[in-house]
């Protein structure tokens, strides 16, 4: 627990967590948590979250710290989540705001990788310590943009700005050029606190990423690393109006998509089904581009838009339908199943064709 006896070891950081062998197989330094995890699953087995008070850039220039347990969270030194799982069980984790020893050492970036050293010793029955070298990963936080280890990417923002605990989703379906392979991704949260909370970004395909963050309540969003070719990109509200456009992402491209969300440009949609008929009923937009999208990349794209309804009493009705022609198609399915136009401010009246045999 003296930092003057801290000698790091020339090794993988290793230790004892909660009375566990602790060998962390992730490190990473997000915004300014730094964290040390072990465990394949969703939740680690075993964790370590460091909080730093780095200024803007400053990991770029390297790091020194060292807190003695004598010092307090008052004095700014960085306060540590420590997180332990049993089984199935959800982690159990403690924070640590002093009374503890670290010393920490944060060397210069090369191309999203960060050396370090560390020695911590952590003030718990069990002497949990974690001691060694490690490489990090460098991930931006929420609110930091793409830089340029991120090309290609799209970002852009969502107008108008959405209410407190008003959910938005943002996501894309791309067609890489030069395959057939249909990719897609995409993130939803929402404002709290003063419209600067609640961000989130979906690291599910990594290296690509979907991230979506909020200024005063407006959404902006960012899709980095993705293969060069054709995307749909799309905004939608919970319960509201959906937007998107068709671009075109090359291998340097850092293009700017803005998106908005406007229910006087939309109207309804009124489709009759056949006598029987159980299910839901879904539009996709007519126009989709030449060349034509595959089968699964049809069925992505209502995913994503997710503009459809269950029929009920024979009618599956559609609101806040952006205006322009439409493909009925029954969910899950591909093939047409009859045409709509839809205007603004009115109800479109349409009926869903039987199967094809």
């Amino acid at each position: 627990m003296d930092p003057a006896k801290h000698s790091v070891p020339d090794r993988p950081a290793a230790g004892r967590l909660r009375g566990k062998p602790f060998t962390p197989d992730r490190v990473e330094l997000e915004g300014n948590k730094l964290t040390f995890r072990q465990g394949k699953d969703f939740f680690a087995d075993l964790e370590v979250d460091i909080f730093l008070h780095l200024e803007a850039g400053k990991p770029a220039s390297g790091h020194k710290l060292v807190v003695r347990p004598a010092q307090k969270w008052t004095d700014g030194i960085p306060s540590l989540h420590v997180s332990a799982r049993e089984g199935d069980n959800l982690p159990d984790t403690k924070f640590v705001n002093d009374d503890y020893a670290l010393t920490l050492e944060l060397g210069q970036p090369d191309k999203g990788k960060i050396p370090g050293k560390i020695y911590l010793s952590l003030p718990d029955s069990q002497q949990s310590f974690l001691a060694g070298t490690f490489v990090a990963s460098r991930k931006r936080s929420l609110s930091e943009p793409p830089d340029s280890e991120e090309v290609p990417f799209l970002q852009g923002k969502v107008e108008p700005a959405v209410k407190k605990g008003q959910t938005v989703w943002v996501g894309y379906v791309g067609l890489p050029a030069g395959d057939d392979n249909v990719i897609s991704d995409g993130v939803g949260s929402a404002p709290f606190d003063e419209g600067e909370s609640g961000g989130m970004r979906n690291t599910s395909f990594a290296p690509r990423t979907a991230t979506l963050r909020f200024e005063k309540f407006v959404p902006k969003y960012d899709l980095s690393n993705l293969p060069p070719g054709r995307y749909l990109v799309y905004a939608r509200q919970e319960n509201g109006p959906v937007s998107w456009r068709w671009t075109d992402v090359t291998p340097a491209s850092r293009l700017t998509v803005d998106l908005k969300l406007d229910p006087a440009t939309a109207g309804t949609v009124e489709i009759k089904v056949p006598a029987g008929f159980e299910g839901r009923v879904g539009l996709t937009p007519a126009d989709l581009g030449s060349p034509a999208p595959t089968n699964r990349a049809i069925q992505q794209i209502a995913a994503g838009l997710a503009m459809e309804a269950e029929a009920k009493q024979g009618v599956a009705t559609i609101k806040l339908v952006p205006a322009g022609k439409y493909v009925i198609r029954v969910s899950g399915r591909t093939d047409p199943r009859g045409t709509v136009d839809v205007t603004a401010g009115k109800t479109s009246m349409a009926e869903l064709s039987e199967a094809r045999k």
